[in-house]
């Protein structure tokens, strides 16, 4: 599948999010997945993650930092989001995120994209709010 490519290990660090597929109407120029497809991809597994550590649902995203695109994803291939950490500010959640494409008559993964998302908390005003940890995902 991806020959060129380093085998992705899954370890007791990391944590799955979510998966998707890739389907035709995901797909752009040269049979690859569109880029703002996988950001909102992305997008969604940070704040179910953020939501998980902060239990909140009132959560926006920030900034996506240093969204590198590694590895082409192809119609078919099964997507897979993991959680790699966090790291807590005052009304900011910073979550790290793996992207790995699963083989799924291998059952190898290989690494397709590395980001961080940060999310503020907000209160009904659209304010930032402090974020109180109460316990790990």
């Amino acid at each position: 599948m991806k020959s060129e490519t380093t085998l992705f290990r899954l370890n007791d660090e990391l944590q799955v999010i979510t998966r998707h597929i890739c389907l035709t109407k995901d797909i752009g120029v040269d049979d690859n997945l569109f880029g703002g497809v996988m950001l909102s991809w992305i997008d969604e597994a940070a704040v179910i993650y953020a939501m998980l550590v902060t239990k909140s649902n009132r959560l926006v995203t920030r900034v996506f930092n240093n969204a590198e695109f590694q590895q082409p994803v192809k119609v078919g291939d099964v997507v897979e989001f993991l959680a790699n950490g966090y790291k807590i500010g005052k009304t900011s959640i910073t979550v790290s995120l793996r992207v790995v494409i699963l083989d799924v008559q291998s059952e190898q993964r290989y690494e397709a994209h590395s980001v961080d998302v940060t999310l503020v908390q907000i209160d009904r005003n659209r304010k930032p709010l402090e974020i109180k940890i109460h316990s790990k995902p």
